[in-house]
């Protein structure tokens, strides 16, 4: 039985000590989202009305409690919402992970319906971009991501694109990372 990539991220989540997510569900996020919710026990699933918020919230989190604030959000116009609260960690030089959904790998660089480029957009926001190619490495990208926004004190983001792995549409849980 394998791990869902999802469930992986979430598993990192735990280790840094994360109890708070900020965030909007939807389609290229669901799964996390699901994840989360098996361990609700252990982190909060804030669901906030607009990615902005999310991001905001979880900037102010961070200012507040000296912890990583983490915030969620599909990708496409959502993670174009979440660039203020961003900014607003980076000015503030608070720890920040943002996890940002993306359209399918099959139809990426296809101007699909709500494709981003993602990695340049939060160029000038970000100081880590990894993509990821499979679940196999998403414990190592997400650790990087956390550690290097402690390190630097600022803001962070990863993509969660939907890859097809075995002939299956399964979940890379986490696909980009900036921080």
């Amino acid at each position: 039985m394998s791990i869902k990539g999802s469930d992986l991220l979430v598993q990192v989540l735990l280790n840094w000590g994360v109890d708070h997510v900020y965030g909007l569900p939807g389609d290229s996020i669901d799964t996390v989202v699901d994840s989360l919710r098996s361990e609700q026990e252990k982190i909060d699933f804030i669901h906030v009305r607009h990615e902005e918020v999310a991001t905001l919230a979880a900037s102010s989190y961070a200012k507040l409690t000296g912890k990583l604030g983490v915030a969620l959000s599909i990708g496409g116009p959502g993670a174009i919402h979440m660039l203020n609260g961003m900014y607003d960690a980076k000015m503030d030089n608070v720890p920040m992970l943002v996890l940002a959904g993306q359209v399918v790998t099959d139809v990426a660089n296809t101007k699909f319906f709500q494709e981003v480029d993602l990695p340049n957009l939060f160029a000038d926001v970000a100081v880590y971009n990894k993509l990821v190619e499979s679940a196999d490495t998403i414990s190592e990208v997400a650790n990087q991501a956390i550690q290097t926004a402690y390190e630097k004190k600022r803001r962070g983001g990863a993509y969660n694109p939907k890859r097809r792995f075995n002939g299956k549409s399964q979940d890379a849980g986490f696909t980009r990372t900036h921080v």
